[in-house]
Formats: structure tokens, C-alpha cells, sequence
């Protein structure tokens, strides 16, 4: 019952960061990439209309050097190659 209840937690989170056809995107990506998308995701634009971001594949390392990037500007804090868990 503990798996279903996370799943259901899962798919409420995610519900508004997917768009028509997110599965088949994401389903063709390899384990080394990414989606990068414009305008980021955290923008107004992007909560207005997600399905007209503009989305590319792109690598991991790519992805995650401007996460670590953006906190940088954000805050000055390094949140290391992998995030701060």
C-alpha cells in the first residue's frame, strides 16, 4: 500500500510539469540525458503554457553544471556536482 500512496504522491508533483506526449519524449532520451528546456520551467511563461516551451536533449553533465551555475548566481552557494541532498 506504501508503494501505491508514493506513486499517487509521485504523479500529484509531477502533474503540472507534463505535457501532451512528455512520455514518448522522455522514453527516448538514453541514460546519459536530459531535457533542457526554454523558458525554464520555474518561469511564468513556462507555468503559463508548458506545452510551448521549447525542450531539446541534451547531456546530463550539460544539465547539471547549469543547475550548479544558477545557484551560483541565485545565492553564491556551491551546491557541489550533484546537488545538496
Amino acid at each position: 500500500m506504501a508503494v501505491l500512496d508514493s506513486l499517487r504522491g509521485l504523479h500529484e508533483f509531477y502533474a503540472g510539469l507534463r505535457w501532451d506526449g512528455w512520455g514518448s519524449e522522455v522514453s527516448a532520451l538514453n541514460g546519459r540525458q536530459g531535457l533542457s528546456f526554454f523558458p525554464p520551467l520555474w518561469s511564468a511563461e513556462a507555468r503559463q503554457d508548458l506545452s510551448a516551451t521549447r525542450r531539446r536533449a541534451v547531456p546530463m553533465a550539460e544539465l547539471l553544471g547549469l543547475s550548479r551555475d544558477s545557484c551560483l548566481q541565485f545565492d553564491g552557494t556551491d551546491p557541489g556536482f550533484l546537488g545538496v541532498a
